[in-house]
């Protein structure tokens, strides 16, 4: 990793793109946004930065875990809203009944 983040402050994304052990290692920095290219050099994002004083591993698997975390709320959400949907239909055909009787109602005192 030491020899990976050295290249990528010296900008050469030629020589990392040549070593295929480094690849697997730079598409995951470019993946999580850690890193980003232009005009065929390779720079530390500002998370990158960060990443690199706190500990570039930290920071994935900090990552990693909110997308578990994410994908457990995104699987609960749709019950939640089925929930809420079915508690608003009753809200409103219980409604819907109280104004009925109402209207009875006045229309028994109004004869």
């Amino acid at each position: 990793m030491d020899r990976l983040l050295k290249l990528i402050e010296e900008g050469e994304a030629d020589v990392i793109l040549s070593e295929e052990k480094l690849i697997p290692r730079f598409n995951e920095l470019m993946k999580h946004d850690l890193v980003t290219l232009k005009d065929e050099k390779v720079f530390l994002t500002e998370k990158g930065k960060k990443a690199k004083v706190e500990g570039v591993d930290k920071i994935i698997n900090r990552e990693k875990e909110l997308q578990v975390q994410n994908s457990h709320i995104s699987k609960r959400s749709p019950a939640i809203t089925i929930l809420n949907k079915d508690r608003n239909r009753k809200k409103w055909l219980l409604g819907l009944a109280l104004l009925l009787l109402l209207a009875v109602g006045f229309a028994a005192v109004a004869v």
